[in-house]
């Protein structure tokens, strides 16, 4: 191999390594992480869209287009290291809810569904029941944006309990 050749491979090696992106280890503290960007990581483990996350923790002002807040919060959960907090928090929280032997996931859906079900119980119950299994499976789209829905409650517990018996039924098709 000539000098040339291997000046040529040592420059590429070094622009490679230069322009490599970190991997980020979630087991160790990110570095680099903002307050703010910290603040959207923890809002989001408490079960807050991310618009809502973004909100608050930029102070947004009421006055801001839900489409700005939305384009935002969007560019700060494409962030690497938001992305990799969240991850990390979400292992977290996984390995201490298996340390407490908390209920599973699948035993909490199911006394959520016999709540939603249950004639029994007072409608606000079901309702929320029913808003409970809609933000689970992902029926809402995340934007926040609900406060101009003015339909009847009985209408929106009827589409729900539509959409989610069609999403249980494929859930259970793919089970057997």
């Amino acid at each position: 191999m000539t000098h040339t050749q291997q000046a040529t491979q040592a420059t590429r090696r070094k622009r490679a390594q230069r322009d490599a992106k970190p991997v980020l280890d979630p087991d160790k503290p990110l570095q680099g992480l903002t307050a703010k960007q910290e603040r959207v990581a923890q809002l989001f483990m408490r079960g807050l869209d991310k618009s809502e996350c973004y909100r608050r923790a930029f102070n947004v002002g009421s006055d801001t287009k839900p489409e700005t807040v939305n384009r935002n919060a969007v560019k700060v959960f494409n962030n690497i290291k938001v992305k990799a907090r969240v991850d990390q928090l979400q292992k977290q929280k996984e390995q201490h809810l298996a340390e407490i032997d908390a209920p599973s996931p699948d035993d909490v859906l199911s006394q959520i569904q016999r709540i939603a079900n249950d004639p029994k119980e007072k409608t606000a119950d079901r309702l929320r029941a029913l808003d409970r299994l809609a933000k689970i499976t992902g029926l809402y789209d995340n934007s926040g944006d609900t406060d101009d829905d003015k339909r009847e409650p009985e209408e929106v517990e009827a589409q729900l309990k539509q959409k989610l018996g069609a999403m249980l039924a494929r859930i259970e098709a793919s089970q057997d």
